[in-house]
């Protein structure tokens, strides 16, 4: 079972920049894959629920030590493993780029040359792996996915990288944008509790499935 540290009360982080796992409908609720989990795991425990809203997954990391929330949904990314223990993944999510309409780039490798900038969010499991493909091109990391969005448009970056559903709504903000067809990383998406609470991970696991 959970260990909460606010009685009757299940504390849930979410990454609100993620379009893939929760998305805030008009009247302040939640919706998407990580808030029916969520739902679900506060009803088997009988509690309250309340979502943590952070804009990036780095944010919910640094916030481990804070005693901010009791689950949050993250990817498995193993650099978070010191601080962090994850559930099996609930989900897949596929990571790409968007860029400008005019420009030739189909793929990752088009834009791996000398002088090519592209943005992405500091801290997210996607930067870590677009870091580990680039022989050439340069990263320019930004605090959050937002950030990082607005980076690209303001610096006339190349591209900026992220989960394709994020992206897709930036895309359709702005006129004159291309999001590739291609993604460059599949990323796996778990519960994520403290590593002193890793024991709560087998009850997790059998009550966050439908």
């Amino acid at each position: 079972m959970i260990r909460t540290s606010q009685p009757g009360t299940l504390r849930a982080a979410v990454n609100i920049a993620n379009r893939a796992l929760v998305q805030a409908n008009p009247d302040g609720s939640f919706k998407g894959p990580s808030a029916d989990i969520a739902i679900r795991l506060a009803a088997q425990l009988a509690v309250d629920l309340r979502f943590v809203v952070y804009q990036s997954a780095a944010q919910i990391y640094a916030a481990t030590d804070r005693d901010e929330w009791d689950i949050a949904f993250l990817a498995s990314d193993p650099q978070r493993r010191d601080r962090l223990a994850f559930s099996i993944p609930y989900l897949t999510i596929q990571a790409t780029l968007l860029t400008r309409a005019d420009r030739s780039e189909t793929a990752l490798a088009d834009f791996d040359r000398a002088g090519a900038r592209i943005a992405a969010a500091r801290g997210a499991a996607y930067e870590q792996i677009l870091r580990g493909m680039l022989q050439s091109a340069e990263v320019v990391a930004f605090d959050t996915p937002a950030a990082s969005f607005r980076g690209f448009l303001d610096h006339r970056l190349d591209a900026v990288v992220g989960i394709r559903q994020s992206l897709e709504a930036n895309a359709s903000s702005e006129i004159g944008l291309r999001l590739l067809q291609d993604g460059f990383a599949s990323i796996e998406q778990c519960v994520a509790v403290p590593i002193d609470h890793a024991t709560d991970l087998p009850w997790i696991e059998r009550h966050m499935a439908v």
